[in-house]
């Protein structure tokens, strides 16, 4: 199965004053997620069985801007913070695989029937991804970045990420497959066959 996608950085384009920044930020990012693309992309196949419909997604990169995955035909956004200090490497990457992943469950057609972001749809999301999320932030960045970011999400995120982490990592590794392999069932006929 195919997994490539090809993701480009472009400074997020209404920063005029901050556009030099952005521009580097996201030079950085295209650098970081070329060290990792292959074993990223290899880890989300892995551990969902799902490949990316998107042939190519626009990630837009900009200070203080809000984060998101944008979806089919929309730009990713990811943020940095210039607020003096400076994501390190390992933050900005678990960023962009966070968003990845929502992207690969909705690019899928895996997602809330809910219009309104609420606390739900939030919690429901997030109980999505972090059924592989961690896995593949262990295959990528290595199992101390992998808790590190539960650990900061429950200290610092909305209720529903830490409630959703929660639930996940309740779970053991084959008790996440199977979720996972429920929620391919009950998504969209379009979704990837599930690699054996």
């Amino acid at each position: 199965m195919k997994t490539s996608v090809k993701l480009i950085f472009k400074p997020y384009p209404k920063q005029r004053a901050n556009w030099l920044e952005a521009f580097l930020q996201a030079r950085r990012l295209e650098r970081l997620w070329c060290g990792y693309e292959m074993v990223a992309l290899a880890s989300f196949l892995m551990h969902t069985g799902l490949a990316f419909r998107d042939k190519r997604i626009t990630i837009y990169v900009g200070a203080d801007i809000q984060t998101h995955s944008g979806d089919s035909g929309h730009a990713m956004q990811i943020t940095y913070n210039s607020f003096g200090y400076s994501d390190s490497d390992d933050e900005l990457m678990r960023t962009l695989l966070h968003e990845l992943a929502h992207r690969l469950v909705m690019g899928n057609g895996i997602r809330s029937k809910q219009e309104e972001y609420t606390y739900l749809r939030n919690l429901l999301a997030h109980k999505r991804i972090y059924l592989f999320l961690y896995d593949v932030e262990a295959d990528v960045l290595g199992e101390e970045v992998a808790s590190e970011d539960v650990a900061s999400t429950l200290q610092w995120s909305k209720r529903a990420f830490g409630n959703a982490w929660d639930w996940a990592l309740a779970k053991t590794y084959d008790e996440r497959q199977q979720a996972i392999r429920r929620m391919i069932r009950r998504g969209n006929p379009r979704v990837a066959t599930l690699v054996q």
